[in-house]
């Protein structure tokens, strides 16, 4: 997995691209969804809805789950996360402003996960389900395993 040395750069531009989008669909920015993106956005690892709420009682801010899964179907919305159906919990999304599907390699040790956006890979997803007349709404491809690091 790429390690990332820079977290602050990555919850900076994860946060301005959220006010960007936010300012051009006219709709707020609230506190809880900046603190729910930075929360996100802290490290590379997937969070689930109950950690969130757990975060967020500790910078002050109590909040019930239903709160946090509203936040979140707002952030998929707009593509500022990713949802990992596999683990039930959400991870930022490297590039909001470009609309398509990625698939993501998960490390089964250091629970790291990758976010890939390999054309052709999914694609060929796509050639597949249209020779059986099939419509996809959403795809999510979760590819897990060791990554080199922890294989090492």
């Amino acid at each position: 997995m790429k390690p990332c040395n820079h977290h602050e750069r990555c919850i900076d531009t994860a946060l301005h691209n959220a006010q960007d989008l936010c300012i051009k669909h006219n709709m707020h920015f609230t506190p809880l969804r900046r603190q729910v993106l930075k929360l996100i956005w802290q490290n590379h690892i997937p969070l689930k809805v109950h950690t969130i709420v757990e975060k967020l009682k500790l910078v002050g801010m109590e909040v019930k789950p239903i709160s946090v899964y509203r936040v979140l179907d707002f952030m998929q919305e707009y593509g500022l996360v990713h949802k990992l159906t596999s683990q039930n919990s959400f991870l930022g999304c490297s590039h909001p402003s470009i609309n398509h599907n990625c698939y993501f390699i998960i490390c089964q040790v250091c629970y790291k996960v990758e976010e890939a956006c390999q054309e052709d890979v999914l694609n060929n997803i796509h050639m597949s389900l249209d020779k059986k007349n099939f419509l996809p709404k959403h795809i999510t491809l979760e590819i897990q395993g060791i990554c080199q690091e922890c294989q090492n």
